[in-house]
């Protein structure tokens, strides 16, 4: 038995499936056609971090720790970007691995730095070194068969204006060859590859639909292929973090914050203040040092958080530079990543202050359309469960088409960023196909915590009940043995076997000495 997850960032049966019943593309509509699918809803919040991990584990954001790609240390006004290391529990091939199942995880977004695993594990974005494959010496066989990491594909991509979708092209192949060059041919039991460019390319041109078909006709053909690459004894499954819609408008919920005495500003955030008002951005200073010849000497010097800290010409900072603009003893409430708000954990009426909050984001209407901004806003305590004072007080899950932007800048709305054309919405996407599963069937309810579990089923592995997804049983056809009633165990089956193997290692490693 062989399963093979295929993740697409950010893929939406709103295009998807018109084009598939459209005949645009016929390897999608084949999958559909001879499989069960339906809407996957993502997590809350729906970004790629936490949702890859949320995938991954089967698991809520609290029970991993992380709720965005950013993590704050509120008490000593500390953001930092999270990376694998920071996410708590046992993930799809980990558990697999402890079973003796050979497994290949490729270019799934939160895998930074690559962990061992029993098989490999390549890195995806953002990668900032060349340390991204588990064996190292996996590196230099994948990069002679021509595979491109995705080291920052959003910065990679607009480098080179007008070539955008050739090089998304490229990408895609250079994964997809990947697969039939190196993962098949070497008999991995379980394989996970994500195509992580599809986000990349919908928010920069979701309105060029000519682009995004011609993107995903490059996809349809890398599954046409992979259907002739396979036997009757793999399952195929595809699925998405999330999914996409047009961006309607931008609220930095983090000005209206500081504007309404949420955020306060330290002595060099006000003085950061005062050179915006006068129109000295970052761009303007970087226009200067250049015309004196010390802008490349000014980027050695100048530490990046310090530079970062500098407005752009659009009023605006990053979260993650702006920890030194904030007074963080006097500040009461922070948003770090979109819609996950941090309440100060040194206050003693932080209840008093969510119940505040939500009561006045909850009014909030934009004045693009006119609609409440915030469609959904959650206590974290009521969706996950109790909290410590380390996880946000507050969710929020945004109108359809809003992004909730977590700089802080000078104005609360805008209807562009970026050039962004393109924003998450929470329904993804989920097609299982193969022998066992049924056919032409259109499931209801799936979430992305269930992926995990139902991997596990399908490989004959009890399902940790602390797990929060169910095993989808309703894609199986009733006569396949995927229809046996699942197994559950308590964690501590597989950590006990985990520590067994551990054991054996040093007793293995102590004899050869």
């Amino acid at each position: 038995m062989k399963v093979i997850v295929i993740g697409l960032d950010g893929a939406t049966f709103k295009i998807l499936e018109p084009w598939a019943k459209s005949g645009e593309l016929p390897g999608i509509a084949k999958l559909l056609k001879k499989g069960s699918y339906g809407v996957l809803e993502s997590s809350i919040p729906f970004f790629t971090s936490p949702a890859w991990k949320c995938y991954s584990t089967g698991k809520f954001p609290n029970k991993l720790g992380v709720y965005h790609f950013l993590s704050l240390d509120f008490t000593n006004g500390l953001i930092k970007p999270v990376s694998s290391t920071s996410f708590r529990g046992l993930e799809i091939w980990d558990y697999l691995g402890i079973l003796g199942f050979k497994v290949a995880v490729v270019n799934m977004p939160t895998t930074y730095p690559p962990k061992k695993v029993n098989g490999i594990m390549i890195s995806g974005p953002v990668i900032p070194s060349n340390d991204y494959t588990y064996p190292k010496e996996l590196r230099s066989h994948i990069e002679k068969l021509g595979y491109k990491p995705d080291n920052n594909p959003a910065v990679e991509i607009r480098k080179h204006e007008g070539l955008e979708l050739e090089l998304a092209k490229e990408n895609i192949r250079s994964k997809f060859n990947l697969l039939y060059e190196y993962l098949l041919p070497n008999d991995f039991d379980f394989i996970h590859l994500t195509i992580f460019i599809t986000d990349t390319l919908q928010h920069y041109f979701f309105d060029n639909k000519h682009m995004l078909l011609n993107l995903w006709k490059e996809i349809d053909k890398c599954i046409v292929r992979l259907l002739k690459e396979v036997n009757d004894n793999t399952i195929i499954i595809l699925m998405s973090d999330h999914g996409f819609t047009k961006l309607k408008g931008v609220f930095y919920l983090n000005s209206w914050l500081e504007k309404n005495g949420y955020i306060s500003l330290s002595k060099r955030g006000l003085i950061l203040r005062f050179m915006n008002k006068l129109g000295l951005y970052s761009e303007n200073l970087q226009k200067l040092l250049d015309k004196v010849k010390l802008l490349r000497l000014s980027r050695k010097i100048i530490p990046e958080k310090l530079r970062g800290s500098i407005p752009n010409k659009r009023s605006e900072i990053w979260i993650d530079f702006a920890s030194p603009l904030i007074n963080w003893h006097s500040t009461r409430a922070i948003m770090i990543g979109e819609g996950v708000i941090y309440i100060n954990p040194m206050l003693s009426n932080r209840d008093a202050i969510v119940d505040d909050l939500i009561k006045k984001l909850s009014s909030i209407s934009s004045p693009i359309d006119g609609k409440k901004v915030c469609e959904k806003i959650y206590k974290t305590s009521e969706l996950y469960g109790s909290s410590s004072g380390k996880d946000p007080s507050i969710i929020i899950l945004p109108a359809e088409g809003y992004l909730l932007k977590n700089k802080i800048a000078k104005t609360e709305w805008s209807s562009e960023i970026e050039k962004w054309e393109g924003t998450h919405d929470p329904y993804g996407i989920f097609i299982a196909y193969g022998k066992g599963i049924k056919k032409d069937y259109k499931i209801k309810n799936a979430r992305i915590y269930d992926i995990a579990p139902t991997i596990l089923h399908i490989f004959g592995c009890p399902v940790p009940n602390d797990m929060n997804g169910r095993v989808l049983i309703e894609i199986f056809d009733k006569n396949s043995k995927f229809s046996r009633e699942p197994m559950y165990v308590s964690p501590s089956y597989y950590y006990n076997k985990l520590e067994r193997i551990r054991v054996r290692k040093v007793v293995k490693e102590k004899i050869k000495k």
